[in-house]
């Protein structure tokens, strides 16, 4: 990890109710947390919120994605998860969408995949007929990814994405299930 922002998607079991406690996180230098806010960004605002784990039970949550960055340069980031994580089953994210007086601010979210395996998100998505694409971090900028069309991309384990959904497009609720996790 380094001391520049990084996207985080953390395992899917750590879900609303229970999340994963902060010292399940260990590191060797202090970690800085922000996550997404929808309504920030369709407000023409940053979409991002700084997030102090302590503040919020102590914990991080399987529901949401996270930027995070470290003190020094070189830090060793370990999630210490249990050994079932792997086979956790579904995990659904319902997407929502957020009014904006300008379009390019309407209805962003940003999730990831919630497995520690590829994951074709993409498939998913054209299989369910929602063809708006998915943007990601590639390392160096952002890159767009469109379903149907990208087939061969696959999510990383705990990558993140953005995707903003039409205003004519009902908001749907997305179902993470093994039938789609390539090893």
């Amino acid at each position: 990890i380094s001391t520049e922002w990084q996207f985080i998607m953390l395992p899917g079991i750590f879900n609303a109710e229970s999340g994963l406690p902060i010292d399940s996180i260990v590191c060797d230098t202090t970690l800085t947390w922000a996550t997404y806010i929808g309504t920030y960004r369709a407000q023409g605002r940053s979409g991002w919120q700084l997030y102090d784990p302590t503040d919020h039970s102590g914990r991080l949550y399987g529901d949401q994605a996270y930027l995070v960055k470290a003190a020094k340069a070189g830090a060793t980031l370990t999630l210490k998860v249990p050994a079932d994580a792997a086979a956790m089953g579904e995990t659904s994210f319902s997407y929502a969408k957020y009014e904006a007086s300008h379009a390019e601010n309407a209805n962003w979210n940003f999730v990831g995949n919630p497995y520690p395996y590829y994951y074709n998100i993409l498939a998913q998505l054209d299989a369910l007929g929602i063809t708006t694409p998915i943007t990601i971090w590639n390392g160096t900028g952002y890159e767009t990814l469109t379903p149907g069309i990208d087939t061969e991309y696959m999510l990383a384990p705990f990558e993140t994405f953005f995707i903003q959904l039409p205003d004519d497009a009902e908001a749907p609720v997305i179902t993470f299930s093994g039938m789609y996790i390539m090893m």
